[in-house]
């Protein structure tokens, strides 16, 4: 019984409850008005999102020399934050969910600062005090973010990582030992930084040979940190490298994309982790092939990057603007020594994220 004109569609989850929008509730709408002629039974449809919380600094630790620690209250991104500071040649800087690490080495020099800032929505500084290096440099020790497995597997199309507590300096080639089942010679080996990671990780590449077992050794002051501290022990990891036919490869296919947007694709593992990621823009096919890798059920989650900012938007009640479309798919489980050709259409199967 509601007369002919026209509406504007709001759709609150009214937790409070109070018939009001607050910020911390889910809000759906429908972008455009709707006309009501005398006589309808229109079925509506509307997609609840959350929006951004205002991203703010919860709190900083500066206690310990070498590393300071910003937590903020949500999930940030490097890339996201504009971080302003002197000409300070030893400073590296790393993104741990909603944590910001510091990485430091400024000797006995005076306190610092670092801006930190985000569009116009955050602008906070981060104050270092002097702290003594000595003691530091007494107390702390280079070693491996985690203790080495009595044998770990290796993708025989992959590097092996090895990840450490600080960030690395340099390393000496001549410390760093690969041995080929009973062969005793070192074999030849590349080495090299990952910087994704405030150089705290180390990529060792070699031609592995499926199914042989390897010994990594690397010798007392192999590596060497920010700090000039440098690894003490000898550290030996025994490594199996996985055979080709225990993997499988995926082709994956998307089909009906919109020429002139932009997408995020995502395969995600069983556990919905970021397997893999693509930025995708202004073409209506996209294929790619993921060789050798785990014999698993995997899913895909595609999303349309409306602002091509390269992550996803919920969206915003105030500024009418919609949560990005999102559109997820769990794919036929790949089995060992399979080639699977995974083939998504994706006309008229976006929707909002909940």
């Amino acid at each position: 019984n509601v007369r002919a004109d026209t509406f504007k569609i709001v759709a609150l989850d009214d937790q409070i409850p109070n018939y009001k929008y607050d910020a911390t509730e889910r809000i759906g709408f429908l972008s455009e008005p709707i006309i009501v002629p005398d006589t309808t039974r229109a079925a509506l449809s509307l997609q609840l999102f959350k929006a951004e919380e205002q991203l703010s600094i919860i709190a900083i630790d500066t206690v310990h020399y070498g590393r300071a620690d910003v937590l903020f209250n949500k999930t940030i991104r490097l890339q996201d934050l504009d971080l302003i500071y002197e000409d300070l040649e030893t400073l590296y800087f790393e993104t741990n969910k909603d944590t910001l690490h510091v990485w430091y080495d400024l000797g006995e020099r005076n306190n610092w600062e670092l801006f930190i800032q985000q569009d116009t929505t955050l602008k906070d500084t981060l104050r270092v005090n002097k702290r003594t290096q000595t003691d530091f440099l007494k107390k702390e020790k280079l070693r491996p973010y985690k203790k080495p497995a009595t044998r770990k597997e290796v993708n025989p199309t992959k590097s092996l990582i090895l990840q450490w507590n600080h960030p690395l300096a340099r390393f000496d080639t001549a410390a760093i030992h690969l041995y080929e089942d009973s062969l005793l010679a070192p074999q030849p080996l590349s080495i090299t930084f990952d910087s994704t990671i405030a150089y705290r990780k180390i990529e060792i590449g070699y031609p592995w040979k499926e199914e042989k077992s390897y010994r990594i050794e690397l010798l007392p002051n192999a590596l060497t940190d920010i700090y000039g501290l440098a690894s003490q022990d000898t550290i030996q990891q025994v490594i199996r490298v996985q055979a080709s036919k225990s993997l499988g490869n995926l082709n994956l296919t998307v089909n009906q994309l919109d020429s002139t947007e932009h997408y995020i694709i995502e395969v995600l593992t069983s556990n919905d982790a970021v397997f893999e990621t693509f930025q995708v823009k202004e073409v209506r096919t996209f294929k790619t092939q993921l060789k050798s890798i785990k014999a698993a059920t995997y899913s895909i989650k595609i999303i349309t990057d409306s602002n091509k900012n390269g992550y996803w938007d919920t969206g915003n009640y105030d500024l009418k603007r919609q949560a990005e479309p999102i559109f997820t798919k769990t794919l036929e489980a790949l089995r060992a020594n399979w080639d699977l050709e995974a083939e998504v259409d994706l006309k008229g199967k976006l929707i909002m994220e909940n």
